[in-house]
Order: C-alpha cells, then structure tokens, then sequence
C-alpha cells in the first residue's frame, strides 16, 4: 500500500481470513455503505436510517462480519435485542467464535431475557418452590446482571450448569465465560467463580 508492505500472511490461511486482510486496507462499496450508515448513527443521531443502512450493507457483503456486529450493537441500543440475536447467530460458525461477537451475542441473549422476565420477587419465589426451574434461574441471572450484581448473576449460572447443562445448548457455562470475559481475569469474584466452574464441570 503506497509501496510498502502493509501486511503479511504467514502460512495457509482461510479464504475469510484472506477477504478480512484485504479489507483492511481496500474499501469496499459495502465499507463505504457502512462508514455512512454510523456517520447517519453519530452525527445525526439518525438510529433507524443507520440500521437500515448496515442491513443492506450486510445483504451485499456477507462474508464482512463487521458489518453484521456493527447492525447488532446499533439493534442493542434501540433494544431490538432478538433481532440483534437473530443477526449475530446468522454469522458463519468461525465469526461467532471471535471473542467481541461471542461477547455481544451472550449480552444480547441476556438483554432479551430480562426484558420478557417476571418481577425478581415472583422468579425467586418460583426457585425457591422449584430449585430445578432452570428457566427461572437463568431469568434472574440476567435481572442480576443487568442491575450489575455479578456475583448474584454468576450464582445463578453456576447453578444451572450444575443441574442441567444441556439448558439452552450449555448457556450455563456460555453465561459465566461471558461474564468473566466482562469482568477480567484479575477481579477476584472470576477467580472464585472460575474455580467454582471447574469443579461443577468434573
């Protein structure tokens, strides 16, 4: 680029990761689209037209998966967080994998849940009455996340993949991994929790 070397591939690398390279240095029109779409989200404050943008931009350039976790971030403001889930789980297995997707699509699911759970008192009651009640622990799981009591939250998960690991293809243990991937490896609760983990997974 310019004439100098701008990046180096080392050894086989997939067809994606190939595209992703180039990207990086070759606007594409869709690149373009999406630049315009969070100039229409920053400077006008103009949301709609923004997700209307990204939408179409992904639809062109499919195989450019930051367009697709620019549109989920914009629907998790406008808390269309089903429609942010739908976007993200629409993504090839090996995008979803990418830590900031994978950490954006467990916030999303946790979002979505909250917003349809019943009041906190009326979940622990029905836990209390009911400890196997997976769905009902993993709702208040995510109020607790939401009202930022992460131990509460976390307790809640353990829980659950205590019981049932198959609940919601291990979202348990997906839950605890997100929240720890939150919080940093240095805070003292991940510690405790990670442990916790391993314990419950053996």
């Amino acid at each position: 680029r310019h004439g100098k070397v701008a990046h180096t591939i080392h050894g086989a690398e997939s067809d994606a990761e190939f595209r992703r390279s180039i990207d990086k240095f070759v606007p594409r029109e869709a690149s373009m689209a999406q630049a315009n779409a969070l100039r229409a989200y920053q400077q006008e404050g103009d949301l709609d037209q923004a997700c209307a943008l990204l939408a179409k931009a992904a639809l062109d350039d499919p195989d450019n998966f930051r367009i697709a976790l620019d549109l989920a971030k914009l629907l998790v403001l406008k808390a269309d967080y089903s429609r942010a889930e739908s976007v993200l789980q629409s993504l090839p297995a090996e995008a979803r994998e990418e830590p900031e997707i994978t950490a954006l699509l467990v916030h999303a699911g946790f979002l979505r849940v909250a917003q349809d759970a019943p009041e906190i008192e009326i979940l622990e009651r029905d836990i209390a009455a009911e400890p196997d009640k997976t769905v009902a622990r993993y709702q208040l799981s995510a109020i607790r996340l939401l009202q930022n009591d992460y131990a509460g939250a976390m307790e809640q998960l353990l829980e659950i993949v205590r019981r049932d690991r198959a609940f919601r293809e291990d979202a348990g243990r997906k839950g605890l991994i997100a929240i720890f991937n939150m919080l940093g490896s240095e805070n003292e609760m991940v510690t405790t929790y990670r442990s916790l983990l391993t314990e419950a997974l053996h």
